[in-house]
């Protein structure tokens, strides 16, 4: 099997050739890549070969030795911007990762506020640089529209915050835990012969946190705006239908009327997140109360440990975090959520 090269720019955007089998798919993926900014203009299928490999891809075919037109450039720009944002690991890559992908990255570095210069120093160390004069010419014409970062330092990398994959790995653990119990089980969900999915039930603060993470990195783009949007219009039906007030079911497998469907990452009989499903999707209510409780026990120590690290102060003794649902989980919402706890708490004190 191969090892695809990649050349790291910052911790979520690299660089590298045209992957010319399925072998370099495997090894991309491996290596933590979710997105692709395909800009070769000689490969036509390229593009689709990726995206039935299952990544998220930007294409911007440009012909070699030639630059992009920079209102698709800036198209292109915009799409990885969101995509680091969002914490998705994305490979910048024309034919040989050299002229085109060195113009595409540099012109983001200056939309990062470097200067030519700066942008030259920090690609240095790789193959991708602009090779011709139209390529400089757009990037000298981008860097003037886009100007530059005087009042601090720049930086290439687009996010910030906390690192909370330590406590994701530790949720990680317990779901293979559970899945380990579940072995001579039916764990399946969203399959033709398992329950609906519930519209509502409760997660707590890790699992949230989780979700969350994944439908940022897992969906595509648009995939993710759907399902958002959908979450979104369910929480306003509920809020319309309750009194402006969101109600979570004490039954967390209440059903509604007519609301088989109605889990946001639920299309057709199979969840877009299948892999990463909370574990109340995979559970299904055949564990012990004993074994739950054991479970909620560890949940609620990692949900404690992960608001310390977000939020850098201790929750208060004694006090169980809230939950949330997961509508509001997959629209974003949930985070009001916790800062009106965190806000609350501090009132008391």
């Amino acid at each position: 099997m191969s090892t695809y090269k990649l050349t790291w720019i910052t911790d979520h955007l690299a660089v590298g050739h045209a992957p010319m089998s399925y072998d370099d798919f495997d090894s991309i993926k491996e290596q933590g890549i979710t997105g692709i900014v395909n800009l070769c203009g000689e490969f036509s299928d390229l593009h689709e070969l990726e995206e039935a490999a299952g990544f998220e891809v930007f294409y911007l075919p440009i012909p070699d030795e030639t630059a992009p037109k920079m209102e698709l450039m800036e198209k292109g720009l915009e799409w990885l911007d969101e995509a680091v944002y969002l914490g998705k690991k994305v490979l910048v890559h024309c034919k040989l990762g050299v002229g085109r992908t060195g113009t595409f990255v540099t012109a983001y570095m200056l939309r990062r506020g470097f200067n030519l210069k700066k942008a030259g120093k920090l690609l240095k160390k790789t193959r991708a640089n602009p090779t011709n004069y139209s390529q400089w010419w757009l990037l000298r014409k981008f860097g003037k529209k886009e100007g530059q970062l005087k009042m601090g330092e720049p930086s290439a990398n687009n996010r910030s915050g906390a690192d909370l994959s330590f406590f994701y790995a530790r949720y990680e653990q317990l779901l293979e835990r559970v899945d380990a119990q579940l072995s001579n089980k039916s764990s399946e969900c969203c399959s033709q012969d398992s329950s609906p999915c519930p519209q509502s039930f409760k997660l707590s603060l890790i699992e949230a946190l989780y979700l969350n993470h994944k439908v940022n990195i897992a969906l595509s783009s648009a995939r993710r705006n759907q399902v958002i949007q959908k979450a979104a219009a369910n929480i306003t039906a509920k809020e319309n239908a309750d009194g402006n007030i969101v109600r979570i079911p004490d039954n967390p497998n209440a059903l509604e009327a007519g609301t088989k469907n109605s889990c946001p990452l639920r299309e057709g009989d199979k969840c877009l997140l299948h892999q990463y499903r909370p574990i109340h999707c995979r559970t299904n209510s055949e564990k012990t109360e004993l074994q739950m409780e054991e479970i909620n026990k560890e949940l609620a120590l990692l949900s404690k440990a992960v608001f310390s690290a977000l939020f850098e102060t201790d929750p208060q003794s004694g006090v169980i975090l809230p939950e949330v649902s997961n509508q509001e989980t997959i629209s974003g919402k949930f985070i009001q959520r916790y800062f009106q706890y965190l806000v609350s708490q501090k009132n008391r004190q």
